[in-house]
Order: structure tokens, then C-alpha cells, then sequence
């Protein structure tokens, strides 16, 4: 497995794994969601690669802590197809 940065071809597979999570989308609005969070410096999002066919999503957001000085990484989604035997989960 490889793991790498979801790029805008990764839309219609990471839309049927959001879907999966039960929030219905199409690639096309993936595309755009995909974009805005990558303009954005707080957020990564990262596809799962079994050969060249996308498996898995992660998104993660960046922030920091009101009671540290350090950085923080939130896990927001992550997910696999239904049939992999893997769990779906979004914090």
C-alpha cells in the first residue's frame, strides 16, 4: 500500500468512499471540496493506493493546543471501502 495526496483525479473514488460514510456526493463536488481544502495550509488530505486504485482516504486538520505550545494533528476522516473489511470513521 502507498499512501499519497489526493490530486483532483482521486475524486470520483474518494466521493463513493464519502458516500460510503453516508454523505452522498458526487465526484464533481469532491473535485471542488478537494480543492478548497487544498488551499488551505491547515488541512491534508491523503488517498491510500493498492497498486494504482485508490483504497483508503485520510483527512487531517492542523491546529494548535490552548494548553500546550506545540502543534496538533486531528484525524478527521478515514476511510475504506465497505468490502475491505476495514472500518469507515469521521471524528
Amino acid at each position: 500500500m502507498h499512501i499519497r495526496e489526493s490530486t483532483d483525479e482521486d475524486a470520483a473514488a474518494v466521493a463513493v468512499l464519502i458516500t460510503q460514510l453516508g454523505y452522498p456526493t458526487t465526484a464533481e463536488e469532491m473535485r471542488s471540496r478537494l480543492r478548497r481544502i487544498a488551499a488551505d495550509a491547515q488541512y491534508v488530505s491523503l488517498v491510500a493506493l493498492e497498486h494504482t486504485e485508490v483504497v483508503g482516504f485520510l483527512g487531517m486538520a492542523f491546529g494548535l493546543h490552548y494548553e500546550y505550545d506545540t502543534r496538533s494533528t486531528k484525524l478527521r476522516y478515514c476511510c475504506w471501502p465497505l468490502d475491505t473489511g476495514f472500518s469507515s470513521v469521521r471524528s
